[in-house]
């Protein structure tokens, strides 16, 4: 019968949150998550500016478990800000040395709205920033369009943030509901086009048409505009003419990767000046 098919759907779902609860427990406790970094690239001079931490979950087999599988998983759970926070401190550490190197190097870091409406995580970010010697422009959050807080408190609780002088980006934008007033009345500091507009770019001009429209809004709004998924020098090519200023990431400039093999394949290199 219909409730009884209902009935087994909803143990099946408690079994699985339960399944999760206690694999992202242990995986905390027992400090199995790892962060893999993906250059960003800035398309005029090819240059590395930045990095995104990407937080990756390694399972009792030694496997990894990508974060579109564990994240919505912690979120559910209650454990999305322990894992921000591991992310922080993390990537912090690992990118010292391009931090140190380079005052405009910055590292870019996947947040859930409940970490953003959280003064607690607002004090957590300035105390870890300050202890390893940063600049709170050397730190971007990313925050997923898809954001289900209410607009007006998470406006007024990134503002906190970008007061501080933290860089908030929408990530995956074009995905969710864009509410373009919404945007712009947001305290952010650039926007990234989501991959699946970028695939769209070689096989039809709609994906061209929207990229180009999501440029003239960074342009309008004076912002940062970031494309990832970018796999050939065409895609870069044709990004390039739309909107020189542009920074990128995908698999053309590097895949994601643990810190050694991030450092050995973009050493740091000295931008101080004299």
């Amino acid at each position: 019968s219909a409730s009884a098919c209902l009935g087994l759907w909803h143990a099946h779902l408690y079994r699985e949150g339960r399944s999760w609860r206690q694999k992202l427990e242990r995986a905390l406790n027992d400090d199995r998550l790892t962060v893999h970094y993906q250059p960003i690239v800035r398309l005029s001079d090819n240059r590395i500016c930045g990095a995104e931490a990407l937080a990756r979950l390694v399972d009792f087999d030694g496997t990894l478990i990508p974060p579109d599988h564990f994240i919505p998983a912690a979120e559910t759970c209650g454990f999305i800000g322990q894992i921000t926070r591991s992310v922080v401190r993390r990537a912090f550490t690992d990118m010292a040395a391009h931090f140190a190197a380079d005052p405009n190097f910055y590292v870019s870091i996947n947040v859930a709205s409940e970490d953003i409406l959280s003064l607690e995580f607002l004090d957590f970010l300035e105390t870890e920033t300050r202890s390893h010697g940063l600049s709170a422009g050397q730190v971007a959050l990313e925050l997923t369009e898809r954001s289900t807080a209410s607009e007006d408190s998470l406006t007024q609780a990134m503002a906190a943030f970008s007061r501080r002088g933290y860089r908030i980006l929408i990530d995956d934008f074009g995905t969710g509901y864009s509410n373009l007033a919404y945007i712009a009345r947001m305290p952010i500091a650039g926007i990234k086009i989501d991959r699946m507009f970028t695939q769209a770019l070689d096989q039809q001009a709609i994906g061209a048409l929207i990229v180009s429209k999501v440029c003239e809004l960074a342009a309008g709004l004076k912002v940062d505009l970031i494309c990832e998924g970018v796999e050939t020098e065409d895609q870069a090519a044709r990004l390039a003419v739309m909107y020189p200023g542009m920074c990128v990431q995908g698999f053309l400039y590097g895949r994601p990767m643990p810190a050694v093999p991030f450092s050995r394949a973009f050493a740091a290199v000295d931008r101080r000046g004299p």
